[in-house]
Parts: structure tokens; C-alpha cells; sequence
């Protein structure tokens, strides 16, 4: 039988986005069970002198190496928690308090995200290049660049359901067949992710501006901070892998709907 094609499916923005959002806090149990063990990591810096907190007060970080040492965990905790999350959302798979996982699953699901990154900052890196060359330069450069990564990013988001399939073992969904599947729905896979991750922008700017403006002394004081501070990081991690799950749920679900019509 000939294969049918399949029509352009328009993702339901806001009944999505309001999904997304209110999962993390309807199963927040789920959300402190898989990031626990990551906020052991949080007693060392602790005990080696907050470097979770370089960022913000330069003079509190024993040295450039601690500092780097924070990112990177931070980054490896965000990726660890987006790939345990989208397991709960997707195959609800329950996870213990402080059971670690990170293994090729989660190699493979940042070597995507750097991909990601990558598809995005280097062709706006080139035509930025290509500005320069012709002495754009100033604020119309700064504009310019502003604009033509802006770009890149949305068009790309069609891309970004490849990473709840690469955390849920789901080989069938490829770049290019997540880039197709998503057609016309860029703008709302991209905005929406950003629209989701507001509140917990503003919340980290409030701390951040009490924490320049106050004076934590105080080891206690200190350690509310960095608990709040990478907290609320651990939870942005959680909110984006919800919206990124419930996407890939919708769209795959049309997807494997057209295979099931195919083979009749």
C-alpha cells in the first residue's frame, strides 16, 4: 500500500507549555529523588570554600581551578538530571534517593548538546566573521549578531525532541526525521522553552542582586545561598527536559500513528 503523507502537525503551544510547567511541581518528588546525589556535591564546595559561588563574589574562590572545576559540574548535574527526568516523564521510570547515574547515555546526550550548540554558533559565527570582514563594527555589529544567532537557535529547535529520544534509548528518531517531524513549529519549541524558564530567571537575578548586596559571612548564610542558588539551576534543568519531553511525546505520537497507517 502506498505510504500516506503525513500533514503538518501544529504543536498546541500553550497547552504544552502549561503541561510542562506544571509537571515539575505536581511530581516534585521525582525532581529532588534524581537530583540528590548531585546536591552531596554541593557539602564539598562546602567544605572547599563555596566555588559554586566564584561567580558572584570573585574573592571567595580559592583559586581559577575551582572555579572551572563548579561549571563543569554544574553542567554534568544539568545533564545527568535532564536525562533522568525525561526517563521519568517519558517510560516513568522511578528513580531511589541518591542512586547516580552517568554513563554513555549521558555522554551521548551531551555530545547532542554540544552538537546543538555547535549548529547554532558556527554559522553565526561565519556570517558574524563575514559582517567584520566588510567593517560592520559597534553597536550594528552587536545587533547583527544578536539577530543572526537568534536565528540559527530557532531554526535549530526543531532539533531539540532528538534529545528526550537519545535519553530514552530511541533509535528510530534521527536528527534530520526530528527536523522534518517538526516543521513549522520551530518558533514555538524555542520560545516556548524560554518562556517556560522566566519565572526561575527572575528568581536567580533577586538572589543573585540580595547576594552582591549583602553581606554572607556566615557559613550557614553561605550555604542557604549555594542551596538556593543551585537549586534553582538543578530546576531549570528539570523545566527545560519537561518541555523538551512533552514535545517529543506529541510529536512522536503522530509519528508512530503514520507508521501504524503504512503497514495497513
Amino acid at each position: 500500500m502506498k505510504q500516506k503523507q503525513m500533514p503538518q502537525i501544529k504543536l498546541p503551544f500553550w497547552e504544552c507549555a502549561r503541561r510542562s510547567f506544571l509537571y515539575v511541581f505536581t511530581n516534585f518528588s521525582a525532581f529532588t529523588k534524581i537530583s540528590s546525589i548531585w546536591f552531596l556535591i554541593l557539602i564539598y564546595e562546602v567544605a572547599v570554600g563555596f566555588p559554586s559561588l566564584c561567580g558572584l563574589e570573585g574573592e571567595i574562590c580559592p583559586s581559577k581551578g575551582y572555579q572551572n572545576l563548579s561549571v563543569v559540574i554544574m553542567y554534568l548535574a544539568s545533564i545527568s538530571i535532564a536525562v533522568g527526568f525525561s526517563r521519568q516523564i517519558i517510560l516513568k521510570e522511578d528513580k531511589k534517593y541518591f542512586s547516580f547515574s552517568f554513563g554513555w547515555r549521558e555522554i551521548k546526550y551531551l555530545g547532542y548538546n554540544l552538537l546543538l550548540f555547535l549548529l547554532v554558533a558556527l554559522p553565526a559565527g561565519i556570517i558574524v566573521g563575514i559582517l567584520k570582514s566588510f567593517g560592520v563594527k559597534g553597536g550594528m555589529l552587536l545587533l547583527a549578531t544578536g539577530v543572526v544567532s537568534l536565528f540559527f537557535a530557532i531554526t535549530i529547535a526543531r532539533c531539540f525532541i532528538i534529545l528526550p529520544a537519545v535519553a530514552t534509548d530511541d533509535k528510530d528518531l534521527t536528527m534530520e526525521k526530528a527536523f522534518n517531524l517538526t516543521k513549522g513549529n520551530a518558533n514555538k519549541i524555542f520560545w516556548g522553552q524560554v518562556i517556560l524558564r522566566v519565572p526561575l530567571i527572575i528568581a536567580v537575578l533577586i538572589l543573585t542582586t540580595m547576594y552582591e548586596m549583602m553581606e554572607f559571612d556566615g557559613l550557614v548564610s553561605k550555604f542557604i545561598m549555594s542551596t538556593l542558588l543551585i537549586g534553582l539551576s538543578y530546576f531549570d534543568a528539570a523545566l527545560k527536559t519537561s518541555f523538551y519531553s512533552h514535545v517529543y511525546q506529541y510529536f512522536t505520537y503522530f509519528l508512530h500513528h503514520q507508521n501504524e497507517i503504512s503497514e495497513e
